[in-house]
């Protein structure tokens, strides 16, 4: 809850902050190929053209490096990303 918390009140601070900043992304070509580029490769991971375990740089719930705090507050951060 906490990973959770500190994602959205940065996220919101930073939009607040930057005042139309982010409006303006909206027009931009290349931000725009990029998203639609990261949806389509999401897609092909729901249709299970790729899996995770192919992906070998992911080591996600390995023992040796789970410290249960601090494990779970990351894992709110990544949560209040995606």
């Amino acid at each position: 809850m906490l990973g959770l918390a500190f994602v959205y009140s940065t996220l919101g601070a930073v939009a607040a902050l930057s005042g139309s900043l982010f409006g303006s992304f909206q027009h931009n070509f290349w931000l725009n190929l990029f998203v639609g580029n990261v949806f389509i490769i999401m897609g092909l991971f729901m249709l299970d053209v790729f899996h995770f375990s192919q992906i070998r740089f992911l080591k996600v719930g390995s023992k040796e490096n789970s410290s249960g705090i601090v494990s779970a507050f990351l894992t709110g951060v990544v949560s209040g990303f995606v």
